[in-house]
């Protein structure tokens, strides 16, 4: 059955090639003597220009078990249960003319991937792809199918084309179960919402319908839905009242709302740094899928690190190219966004952003922390920071920031070189909160459970720590008082997200909470959390105080979730994302914004066996050097950039000098057999763990303290 399958589309596509010309494309067109249970279509090949007159489908393909068969140019193909019942209504509804509303007209033309492709041709999907962004903004509409009518969704089609803030009125925890709002759920729960490629299918479509059953409405009205929806929660969550808390929840679980922003247009032709993390929660058939359904919406910077790759490389593979591109694009902030567990599971570094694991805690960046302090640096840094991610150029492309050779990648991409400042060793960690909130839960009894188990696990742990240092007592603060201040400042990692002030009011991609430094107040709301009460706060009522220290509580429990409290040789305390240990060391970074913690390795397969560094080539301004089948292979301070397009790119931006094993090279550091060198010497390995809030250095006071001239190299791998 299958090698007939196989021999058919073999048939079919062979009399349509595209691909003879860049932008050629086939397209489907239903006859008008199919019937549902003979479906008869035409396919032919057209070239993609303006004016092209068809429609393109967006639909989710289902159970590949559960398909269907077309009859194509006279060949018979197996497509989508799914699909197939999108094109008997769309067949029915022309025959009988029952849509008069619909854009469509009898004999339309359609692009449909799992057609208009041949799914057969990994060659054909490859050139394909890069054409998604001219193919869905050519088409003259795009019909978005979520499926057959089903579990009253005409009623949350009905609810989505007229929402207004009267329709909240039902949010309440005696009417959770109004019809409506249980079929809007459900309608949001169909799996086109979590499919990856539905994004760029939608976004870069001119003019998007949602198709559910007979119903259809513009995608624009989800985008309306979506703006009352958070003006409401936003309202309702100021209030602290059931109505939010049920609101918030309502259908969070739903990657795609992000999506629906008004102004997510605005990151078109952008860098991939304000997708992945939103990108991580939608569904693929493989893993690469995530980065190759974007590349149609970014800029050409970011593109051009990107090949469309199915058959030769792995997905570790793939996504170290992409990771490497993150840290072009991002700096080291996106550190702060790598999740457990990082190498074992993988096989990408450690260093690396893995697609398939959401990231529960928040990352520590922002621009508000300087960790490294370098003068010849800061002023572009911090300029480059407060850019909003859309307007970002690649970090490397600012001029200050690219001219210094502060992070580097070993021609195999694998081993990412920073330089920086090893700050101190941990001596001590004790496990914070990990009751991850279940999104799925739309039950407010639970929700409202969940929460205080949260609530009570992070005070306990926190009046854990407090114990330690009291008897322990660090000595970077000076004991008592200034001990105290630093615990209180390091479990809200000294900010707080203040949802109440007016810069909270956009919906807009780039739209953050105020961001400030408690002052010495909230000194007295830690206290009255903790359950040191003074006399005034023992006069309030429990409703009053938990008022009073909510702002405070609320923050320390976003921000504990997920980390470790460390302290450290040196007498330091802080808060760690990752699997930390004793003994791991904590390091600032030439270029980055907040410390990191790396863990020796004893990986030593970068460099041939043998071999190693002479010399203390490991100061600011030192050559990186790695040999390679004979060959002496440099990346120097001032060398172009990797591009990642192709291995000859790659090869041909490095520098190769002949050299005999053992026998110095025209550089200074020549490498020499590995009983020559002095192990203190040897640069080593390191594992990345997660990033750091350590108090007392997120200033740049360490940089400030020991000076530049103790900078060394770490290879990350």
């Amino acid at each position: 059955m299958e090698q007939h399958e196989s021999m058919e589309i073999d048939a079919l596509y062979s009399k349509l090639p595209i691909g003879l010309t860049p932008r050629t494309i086939r397209l489907l067109s239903i006859r008008p003597l199919s019937t549902p249970d003979n479906l008869s279509a035409k396919l032919e090949v057209a070239e993609l220009k303006d004016g092209l007159d068809f429609t393109t489908i967006s639909y989710t393909w289902g159970d590949p078990k559960i398909y269907a068969n077309i009859s194509v140019n006279g060949h018979d193909i197996g497509i989508a249960k799914n699909l197939t019942i999108l094109m008997h209504q769309l067949l029915a509804e022309e025959q009988q003319q029952k849509c008069e509303n619909s854009v469509r007209s009898p004999g339309r033309r359609f692009w449909i991937d799992a057609i208009c492709m041949n799914q057969n041709n990994v060659n054909e999907k490859e050139e394909q792809v890069p054409l998604m962004a001219a193919i869905y903004g050519i088409a003259t509409t795009t019909l978005i199918w979520l499926g057959p009518a089903a579990d009253d969704s005409d009623l949350a089609m009905d609810l989505v084309n007229g929402i207004s803030d009267q329709d909240f009125e039902e949010f309440d925890s005696s009417e959770t179960s109004s019809p409506r709002w249980v079929a809007h759920r459900l309608l949001f729960a169909r799996q086109w919402w979590r499919r990856v490629w539905t994004v760029q299918e939608a976004i870069l479509s001119r003019y998007p319908i949602v198709k559910c059953g007979t119903k259809e409405i513009p995608l624009e009205k989800f985008v309306d839905f979506e703006y009352v929806y958070m003006k409401y929660v936003r309202e309702a969550t100021s209030k602290n009242t059931v109505k939010g808390a049920l609101a918030f929840r309502y259908y969070t679980n739903t990657p795609y709302r992000k999506m629906l922003w008004r102004d997510i247009k605005r990151w078109l032709n952008g860098p991939l740094t304000g997708w992945y993390s939103d990108i991580v929660y939608f569904d693929s058939t493989q893993p690469r899928d995530k980065v190759y359904g974007l590349m149609s919406m970014l800029r050409e910077e970011s593109r051009r690190f990107i090949t469309v790759d199915y058959h030769t490389k792995t997905d570790a593979e793939v996504f170290t190219e992409i990771g490497v591109l993150l840290l072009k694009e991002s700096g080291f902030n996106i550190l702060s966004s790598v999740p457990e567990p990082k190498i074992s599971d993988t096989g990408m570094p450690s260093w690396c952003y893995q697609w398939n694991k959401p990231l529960w805690s928040q990352p520590l960046h922002s621009y508000r922390y300087t960790a490294f302090v370098d003068d010849h640096l800061q002023g572009s840094l911090r300029s480059w920071h407060l850019t909003p991610y859309f307007e970002r150029k690649l970090y490397h492309d600012v001029d200050e920031l690219g001219k210094s050779s502060h992070m580097r990648f070993s021609p195999d991409l694998r081993t990412l070189a920073v330089r920086g400042l090893e700050v101190d060793s941990i001596d001590y960690v004790d496990a914070g909160p990990t009751s991850y909130p279940d999104m799925n839960c739309q039950d407010i009894l639970i929700i409202r459970a969940q929460n205080k188990e949260r609530t009570a696990m992070t005070l306990a742990a926190c009046k854990r720590w407090k114990a330690y240092l009291d008897v322990h007592k660090p000595s970077s603060y000076g004991g008592g008082k200034g001990l105290k201040e630093a615990f209180w400042r390091t479990i809200c990692v000294n900010s707080v997200y203040d949802f109440k002030k007016p810069g909270y009011e956009s919906s807009g991609t780039d739209a953050q909470p105020i961001i400030h430094d408690y002052d010495a107040s909230f000194e007295k709301k830690f206290d009255a959390w903790m359950g040191d009460l003074d006399e005034e706060q023992k006069r309030m009522s429990e409703q009053e105080l938990e008022l009073y220290f909510r702002e405070y509580r609320t923050t320390v429990v976003s921000w504990c979730l997920g980390r470790k409290f460390v302290t450290t040789e040196g007498g330091y305390i802080g808060l760690v994302l990752g699997d930390v240990r004793v003994g791991d060391r904590v390091v600032v970074v030439k270029g980055g914004v907040v410390p990191l913690v790396l863990r020796k390795s004893d990986w030593n397969g970068g460099i041939e066996k043998g071999y190693s560094w002479k010399g203390s080539s490991r100061n600011a301004g030192a050559e990186s050097a790695e040999i390679r089948a004979g060959k002496l292979v440099t990346s120097l301070p001032d060398q172009e950039d990797i591009h990642l397009t192709s291995e000859r790119k790659r090869e041909s931006l490095v520098e190769e000098v002949d050299i005999a094993p053992g026998r110095s090279s025209k550089l200074d550091e020549a490498p020499l057999p590995i009983d020559e060198v002095k192990e203190e010497n040897s640069p080593g390995y390191w594992k990345f763990v997660g990033d750091c809030y350590l108090h007392g250095i997120m200033n740049g006071e360490y940089t400030k303290e020991v000076g530049l001239g103790s900078l060394k190299e770490f290879w990350i791998r």
